[in-house]
């Protein structure tokens, strides 16, 4: 016996897709909480509701808390393709063999990306950040923490205490050396008030611009969602069934797949892009016996 079998569906792009790279936009949205005290007091609610602060507020460069939404103008419903092809066939009088082949793949998928990632690599900072944890010494190091008083360590003047030295001594420093956590140590310059009490006070102080670590630098995070995915899963599937006496039917199953994806994602509207090109591949077997008289 011969199956096959095919399926096309789309994904509704839902209101909840809207409402985050909308009405989450800092200075948009106004936030009741009403506790079992004064759940049923709207005394002092008006509406509409009003924003504190004005829509699309600007904040300052040193914010660097706020996250920005944005919304492809031109995005379009993401849609999935399901086949599948079956060949059953009798072995003996009681047993019978199945084998198929199950794929699917989804096509213009939404997903979110940070446009606001963190920059290690144009900066120079990748290349600080290894020489230090190599134990030498860096320029741009001793740029950043030129002056400073580092605490464990002294005051960097770039001969006795470098830069370097200064990081691989501290223990707030060194921890992202230990980790080899290069991206991390690059975002806690740009938005920690270590040392100089001004958020991204050490590049700032060492004359380096704004956006040096970050292109929006008031922003610690700027997702922007568009029909960025897509999915491919591919499968071969078998399974045997045997009718045994008094009833009782022995079933077992194999599964070989591989899929293929930017992320294995969930129901958020916005799932970020951590991964590209990931391919997964998995195999299951299984068995079950049952009585059917």
């Amino acid at each position: 016996m011969l199956r096959i079998g095919y399926g096309w569906s789309y994904e509704r792009i839902t209101p909840r897709h809207i409402d985050d790279a909308s009405g989450n936009q800092p200075g948009v949205r106004l936030e009741e909480i009403f506790r079992s005290s004064n759940a049923l007091n709207l005394s002092n609610v008006a509406l509409p509701l009003t924003p504190s602060s004005s829509p699309l507020a600007t904040f300052p460069v040193t914010d660097r808390t706020q996250i920005g939404h944005a919304m492809d103008t031109n995005i379009r419903n993401a849609y999935i393709q399901n086949w599948n092809v079956g060949l059953q066939a009798g072995l003996t009088a009681g047993t019978t063999l199945r084998v198929s082949y199950v794929g699917s793949k989804g096509t213009r998928l939404m997903l979110g990306t940070d446009i606001n990632e963190t920059n290690i690599f144009e900066n120079g900072i990748s290349d600080a950040f290894r020489a230090t944890q190599a134990g030498g010494n860096s320029t741009l190091m001793n740029r950043l923490f030129q002056g400073l008083n580092v605490p464990g360590v002294g005051v960097v003047d770039g001969l006795s205490i470098t830069g370097s030295d200064a990081v691989r001594r501290n223990t707030t420093l060194n921890a992202f050396l230990a980790a080899n956590d290069v991206g991390g140590f690059a975002n806690f310059l740009n938005t920690n008030n270590f040392l100089t009490g001004q958020i991204g006070g050490i590049p700032r102080r060492a004359g380096l611009p704004e956006n040096w670590i970050t292109v929006n630098p008031q922003f610690v995070a700027a997702n922007y969602t568009s029909n960025f995915g897509s999915s491919v899963y591919h499968s071969m599937q078998v399974e045997v069934s045997k009718r045994l006496s008094n009833g009782f039917i022995f079933s077992a199953n194999y599964t070989l797949a591989k899929a293929f994806g930017e992320e294995e994602g969930n129901s958020t509207a916005e799932q970020l892009i951590v991964r590209c090109g990931t391919g997964r591949s998995t195999a299951g077997f299984s068995a079950s016996a049952s009585n059917k008289r």
